[in-house]
């Protein structure tokens, strides 16, 4: 948070996604302030299927592709995949934790099956 207090967090019931510093009560933030995604207008869900086809299934995406994938602007296909390269190489400890996470789930639900 940026007035610097830790673990003093409660979620606001009228913004989904949003959250708020209980000690200060001013700080307002969402998981994905201080990232690549901040102020992107896409569903997380969007970016964590992106995330997942490029690093998981390995899959070397052109912006055409994701565009139709997803079913966005060719314009934004491009940056999307920008950002996510720049998340990769800004951020590493937070791209090798999603993808320790996502690797994880992806395990399970083979297991499942």
């Amino acid at each position: 948070m940026s007035c610097g207090a830790k673990g003093a967090a409660s979620r606001l019931t009228t913004r989904p996604g949003l959250w708020t510093c209980k000690a200060c009560r001013r700080c307002q933030y969402s998981v994905t302030s201080g990232t690549q995604l901040h102020r992107s207008r896409l569903p997380v869900s969007t970016w964590v299927k992106l995330f997942h086809a490029i690093e998981i299934r390995q899959q070397r995406l052109t912006a055409s592709q994701v565009s139709r994938r997803f079913n966005v602007a060719y314009l934004t296909a491009k940056s999307m995949l920008a950002r996510i390269e720049a998340l990769k190489r800004d951020m590493p400890e937070m791209t090798a934790r999603l993808e320790k996470q996502l690797r994880g789930l992806a395990g399970e639900t083979m297991q499942q099956r």
